[in-house]
């Protein structure tokens, strides 16, 4: 029994349980005396909640004394983990899994020690103090090198400055599948296009343009692109993309990398003014 791992029942489960769960995430084992998987798995659970020092809480519960709370959490079979986050469940497992498994399910749950400085990054971007940002997220990677967010994060602001090798080798240097598949992408696509150059830039915006059905195209007012405004969006880091969108093409001109928003959005009518500031 410690702080990091204790009983726990019907009565103060909001307390126990609920409560603390929006500080730090709570795995509760529901478990029960004559199971013998449970008896496995428990000893396990409460030796990384030492290990862990306190970065989640081990409730336990007695299923066979408390088969109200059970039934109410819908418990089938045990042992069976709940984790709790922010008063909700985030997830669970049934059976005894091995430790290294147990860990990769914990670490799901547990925020990354290089978030704090990740959000100090934001800010710092927002005031404009690129530098002070890109220390930022270069310490959460050296804290926590896994955080994808972080590694996006100085994609981005590697982009946004012009550093267009740097953000490719910190882009490829993550060695398993974002988790942000989309933003991820973006980032590659918006990557892609910073290396082709301004001329490209211009070859595909026309591309785009032509592509687009007459009936659209009709919709919107006449665009024009010249190879100097090419030039000045491709030395920015602008972005250009083809959203797919009521069955149709349509192009914008972003100065970050793109992603889908409500211009986007399946059903929305196109608009004027979107192709109207490109001139």
């Amino acid at each position: 029994m410690s702080d990091h791992s204790y009983d726990v029942s019907g009565a103060d489960f909001d307390r126990r349980v609920l409560d603390p769960s929006h500080r730090v995430p709570v795995l509760v084992d529901f478990w029960a005396p004559w199971c013998s998987p449970c008896k496995v798995l428990k000893p396990i659970l409460e030796r990384l909640a030492v290990d862990y020092g306190g970065r989640f809480i081990l409730a336990k519960v007695n299923s066979d004394e408390n088969q109200e709370l059970a039934a109410t959490y819908g418990v089938r079979g045990i042992p069976n983990v709940k984790a709790f986050v922010r008063g909700k469940l985030a997830d669970e497992f049934t059976g005894a899994l091995p430790e290294h498994s147990l860990r990769e399910f914990i670490d799901r749950l547990i925020p990354s020690l290089a978030e704090p400085l990740r959000l100090e990054a934001a800010a710092a971007r927002s005031r404009g103090e690129a530098a002070v940002a890109r220390a930022l997220l270069q310490r959460a990677l050296e804290t926590d090198p896994s955080s994808e967010s972080a590694r996006l994060d100085l994609v981005e602001l590697e982009l946004d400055s012009g550093n267009i090798d740097v953000a490719r080798d910190i882009l490829s240097a993550n060695s398993r599948p974002f988790k942000d598949h989309a933003r991820a992408e973006s980032l590659r696509a918006h990557l892609s296009l910073a290396q082709a150059g301004p001329e490209r830039t211009l070859q595909n915006w026309r591309a785009g343009w032509r592509a687009m059905p007459a009936t659209l195209r009709s919709a919107c007012d006449s665009p024009t692109l010249s190879p100097s405004t090419a030039t000045i969006a491709a030395r920015s880091n602008t972005c250009w993309r083809l959203c797919a969108a009521t069955g149709a093409s349509r192009m914008t001109w972003v100065a970050r990398p793109c992603s889908p928003c409500s211009a986007c959005s399946p059903g929305k009518p196109l608009s004027k003014n979107w192709f109207g500031s490109f001139g």
